[in-house]
């Protein structure tokens, strides 16, 4: 989107071109990108809108030593094959068993010979997860490259212009903080495959750029790649979503519980709504963070305080919501970065989450960073925001990024995965195809 926008009282700018005739008249930040910016680990996936307050307007919306001689070159396959991924509640991806493949050595650049994934028959879906072999640094990200299916290319080579999203890509995917996972093929359709390719590739959350002996990261030279196939849902099945909505802004939690009850469920409602026509229900849990923090500040490179809104949330859900997908309505989200200080509206750290990715999950800004109180003063339009990011935890791009749908390409202001998500709660059928991917969603 270019040039500049106002909604109600706020304003919003886009584009680098507009950005400084754009703060003249409305106070914008002059930051040399989009104020609403798209998922990263530098940026995470930020979702933004209109504020009800107008003073917010400008605001919207974020070296391990452990290689072996024969560096690049497969490590020991075998010793967790079936390894369980478990955890408690809600069948999910988190219950299901992963295959491991092994575990891979990365060169000096982060990048692991080229990987056979052989999967004896036919699979229309994979789940894809990359650990590392030791503690990773706050620093270190983890991604695919040159992921092919026979002659067909899915993910090229890595950009020496670092990126965290392979825009030219008929499968778009993003680089992880921590540990990766994916769901491929994560846009296009494909047809059955009996084998896949690719390379592990190890950036900085911050640069995306690649490690080397100047600039290391700290991170273990050893990754173990596990995955699974999965089956297609008729397009026809009734799915279901478990999701954890948890109260943890200030102005939420001390509202009478009447008034906390009845915002809540407007915004239970949109995203009821926004997923209604991908044949998702959702189930929902509720909790309460009795004592939330005014403010939650991360960088790419230090993210303890969006693990500690993640951990209370997850305490406050307790184990019998291990599968949920945690929806936060969360306090002040303030994000610094090499691009700038932002403050967005929402924010879902990976794309695509999972249960067992730390702290996946979707987080709103229902506190205003600017004097406190509430951002929205009607639920409805927060839940806008919550269905937009909880679109990106299970793997919902921006339609304006990358190669995706020609629709998606058509799909005008009025679709949830516009950068700027109004109103509007559409989606388009193709988007519907990715959404139903997720393995999170199991049968009515």
């Amino acid at each position: 989107m270019k040039g500049c926008e106002r909604l109600g009282a706020a304003a919003l700018c886009f584009g680098r071109s507009a950005v400084l005739a754009c703060a003249a008249l409305t106070g914008c930040s002059d930051k040399p990108e989009d104020v609403l910016d798209a998922a990263s680990p530098r940026s995470g996936r930020d979702a933004g809108t209109a504020r009800s307050d107008a003073s917010q307007g400008s605001d919207a919306a974020e070296a391990g030593d452990g290689s072996s001689p024969d560096a690049g070159g497969r490590g020991d396959a075998g010793p967790d094959a079936g390894r369980d991924a478990s955890g408690a509640g809600t069948p999910s991806v988190c219950d299901a068993k992963l295959e491991s493949l092994g575990v891979f050595d990365l060169d000096i650049e982060g990048r692991s010979q080229l990987i056979q994934l052989p999967l004896g028959k036919p699979a229309s879906q994979l789940v894809l997860t990359l650990e590392p072999d030791g503690v990773s640094g706050p620093d270190a990200c983890y991604g695919i490259e040159e992921v092919s299916v026979g002659s067909v290319t899915w993910v090229g080579q890595g950009s020496e212009d670092p990126q965290d999203t392979c825009g030219s890509c008929s499968q778009p995917v993003r680089l992880h903080p921590d540990q990766g996972f994916f769901i491929l093929p994560s846009a296009l359709p494909a047809s059955p495959f009996a084998a896949l390719s690719l390379r592990v590739a190890l950036r900085d959350c911050a640069t995306q750029s690649r490690p080397s002996a100047v600039f290391p990261l700290t991170a273990p030279r050893r990754v173990r790649v596990l995955y699974r196939v999965q089956s297609a849902q008729p397009a026809d099945a009734k799915l279901t979503l478990s999701v954890g909505l948890v109260v943890a802004a200030p102005s939420l939690v001390s509202m009478p519980d009447s008034e906390r009850v009845a915002f809540t469920a407007k915004v239970r409602a949109s995203v009821e709504a926004a997923l209604a026509p991908a044949l998702i229900e959702v189930s929902w849990r509720e909790a309460i963070v009795p004592m939330p923090p005014a403010k939650t500040a991360w960088k790419p490179e230090e993210r303890s305080e969006l693990e500690a809104l993640f951990t209370s949330a997850r305490a406050a859900l307790g184990k019998d919501a291990a599968g949920s997908v945690p929806l936060v309505l969360a306090p002040c989200l303030e994000r610094d970065s090499i691009t700038g200080l932002r403050r967005p509206l929402g924010t879902s750290p990976h794309l695509p989450g999972a249960c067992q990715v730390p702290y996946a999950g979707a987080y709103v800004a229902a506190e205003s960073c600017l004097g406190g109180g509430l951002s929205f003063t009607d639920g409805s339009a927060l839940g806008v925001i919550a269905a937009h990011e909880l679109g990106h935890h299970l793997g919902l791009f921006h339609v304006d990024e990358g190669v995706l749908f020609p629709d998606d390409r058509q799909a005008g202001e009025e679709n949830l995965m516009q950068v700027n998500p109004v109103a509007s709660l559409s989606l388009t059928p193709q988007q519907v195809v990715v959404l139903r991917r997720h393995p999170d969603l199991q049968p009515r």
